[in-house]
């Protein structure tokens, strides 16, 4: 891991310096075939060498959407008692940041892969993080089952129109979300 972790830094050293992208992060992530701690914010994110690609900089402790984090960190601190839903939760990257806020009372997790809804599940326990509810399913616009492929390589899943493995139940997503402000209500 520690190899690893010092060529993805050199990587993204050198692409933050030059603004070259360069390549082989799934490549050296093929190295690490142990599980292992990370650390991200301050917390604790679980390391599953079995769905590598789904980390890339946080092996790093940096984060894969940057972007997302600036908005974040601009509008929670702003928000009362306020709740987070993370549709596509994948390793819980969103879900480990915001655990850091104190004013959000409920994070909710939307992950369809089991492997990585594990994950969120085992961070959370790692961090002590009683907040998180991971649900371990699609959303979209009507329920109903979609057609998924879960990429075994570890570098994604999603739906695809060909080398369709698995039938996945869907849930809507405003009714899902009706009923979990509901919850939060009560």
């Amino acid at each position: 891991m520690l190899f690893a972790k010092i060529y993805i830094f050199i990587l993204f050293f050198l692409h933050n310096l030059l603004g070259i992208k360069f390549y082989g992060l799934g490549i050296i992530q093929n190295i690490i075939i142990s599980d292992y701690v990370l650390s991200f914010k301050n917390k604790k994110i679980f390391y599953n060498h079995k769905i590598k690609g789904s980390y890339d900089l946080l092996i790093i402790g940096k984060s894969n959407e940057p972007e997302t984090h600036l908005f974040i960190n601009f509008v929670i601190p702003k928000l009362n008692n306020c709740s987070f839903v993370d549709i596509g939760a994948s390793v819980g990257e969103m879900v480990i940041g915001v655990s850091v806020f104190d004013n959000i009372e409920k994070i909710y997790a939307f992950e369809l892969r089991r492997e990585c809804a594990e994950v969120i599940m085992r961070s959370c326990e790692m961090n002590q993080e009683k907040r998180v509810k991971v649900y371990q399913k699609a959303l979209g616009n009507k329920k109903g089952t979609i057609e998924f492929c879960d990429d075994r390589s570890g570098s994604g899943s999603g739906v695809y129109e060909r080398d369709l493995d698995l039938n996945v139940k869907k849930s809507e997503v405003d009714p899902m979300y009706l009923h979990l402000m509901r919850r939060y209500r009560d």
